[in-house]
């Protein structure tokens, strides 16, 4: 079955580590973004409907783009099955844990920044390495 896409922009993914924060607080590690909207991977995802006020620094930068952001869909991490109950065979043990969030606001300035980052950064494999 053919999945739909619904995003208006295009989604790029981010092969460098960004933390997220809220306030001093890591919530996650950005994965990929697009102009409206960012996938945080994190092991505790947010509920839907939650709004955070987020700020990360994009490679290159000296300073933390802040914008405030809801989360749109989540996906929780696997839970380990109950004593007595059998794992499901062909579940994969690994997911992708995290939050989509929608991206509500940020400065003019800060929004020119993460455009900037998403048109104009190398994303090749050699970029990769860390």
């Amino acid at each position: 079955m053919e999945e739909i896409e619904k995003r208006q922009t295009t989604r790029i993914p981010v092969p460098v580590y960004i933390e997220a924060f809220t306030e001093s607080f890591p919530v996650g590690i950005l994965k990929n973004a697009s102009q409206d909207g960012l996938f945080i991977q994190s092991t505790e995802p947010k509920e839907i409907g939650t709004r955070m006020d987020l700020s990360l620094r994009l490679p290159g930068s000296e300073n933390k783009i802040k914008l405030s952001a809801e989360v749109v869909w989540v996906v929780y991490p696997p839970s380990f099955p109950e004593p007595g109950h059998e794992i499901q065979p062909g579940k994969p043990v690994t997911d992708n844990p995290g939050m989509g969030l929608r991206i509500l606001s940020a400065s003019p300035e800060d929004i020119v920044s993460l455009e900037g980052f998403l048109k104009g950064a190398d994303f090749s494999e050699s970029n990769t390495a860390g």
